[in-house]
């Protein structure tokens, strides 16, 4: 069966840190997952198999902050923080080896060009497991997007391409590119107006009136079933405001018109 990750990017929060990192992983603890590693264990018939390692919060995201600065990334304690977590979207909770869970991996992360993003990815999803496993990850970042309340962010496959130019599009408020699930922040809402992003032809809106909008596409990630018309409402009623790309269910470039 064929597998593929799903993921989401926020960026330019405005709280973030460890202690927000800390919080991140509470946040994933009431929406459903288990924070944990699963670690290979020799058994007595010189067999491995995957076990559960799991400790609070504070103690599994200390445990995997990543302790150094390169000279190349220019990465410390404070600015890239990492913590994982199982779901029991395949096996409950109560087994011992967990062979075939649904990983999930959260970051905080900054870039050298002083980038600061928050970040989840769920892999090894396949077949009917994929659109649960983008619901939970939803799930979990609209509560991130309401908690650190960043600039700009979108949820999708994890092959889907990156924001071009990010710096540029967050200064000029351009929305150049859509993806199942994006992320527009207060300042989006304040260029805009609440009215634009309310009459979008999108299957929902969430206007929140702390952290901004959440745009969703289609009721689940990428289903084919609902490709359509849709897709041309949605892309004449952003192309105005700069639509290059559109990710809804595969990669869509929109030709340059003169």
């Amino acid at each position: 069966m064929r597998t593929t990750g799903i993921e989401f990017v926020l960026y330019e929060p405005k709280h973030f840190g460890f202690e927000h990192a800390v919080h991140a992983a509470q946040i994933a603890v009431n929406s459903g997952l288990r924070l944990a590693h699963t670690k290979l264990k020799k058994t007595e018939n010189d067999q491995y198999i995957r076990v559960l390692w799991e400790s609070t919060p504070e103690r599994l995201v200390s445990a995997n902050s990543i302790n150094i600065e390169s000279q190349e990334t220019h990465i410390s304690l404070n600015q890239d923080i990492t913590f994982y977590a199982v779901s029991d979207l395949k096996y409950p909770f109560t087994e011992r080896t967990r062979a075939n869970d649904i990983d999930f991996v959260f970051s905080f992360r900054a870039y050298p060009d002083s980038i600061q993003i928050v970040e989840g990815y769920v892999g090894n999803v396949g077949g009917n497991q994929r659109a649960p496993a983008a619901r939970l990850l939803f799930t979990i970042a609209k509560l991130f997007f309401e908690r650190f309340k960043p600039e700009y962010g979108w949820l999708d496959f994890s092959y889907k391409l990156h924001p071009t130019a990010l710096k540029k599009t967050l200064k000029t408020r351009r929305i150049q590119e859509l993806y199942w699930t994006t992320f527009f922040g207060n300042g989006y809402v304040d260029h805009y107006g609440p009215k634009f992003f309310a009459e979008a032809p999108v299957w929902n809106t969430n206007i929140m009136a702390e952290s901004g909008v959440i745009l969703q596409l289609s009721s689940d990630i990428a289903p084919a079933r609902e490709v359509g018309s849709g897709i041309d409402k949605v892309i004449d009623y952003f192309t105005s405001v700069g639509l290059k790309y559109v990710s809804w269910p595969k990669n869509v470039w929109l030709k340059k018109t003169s």
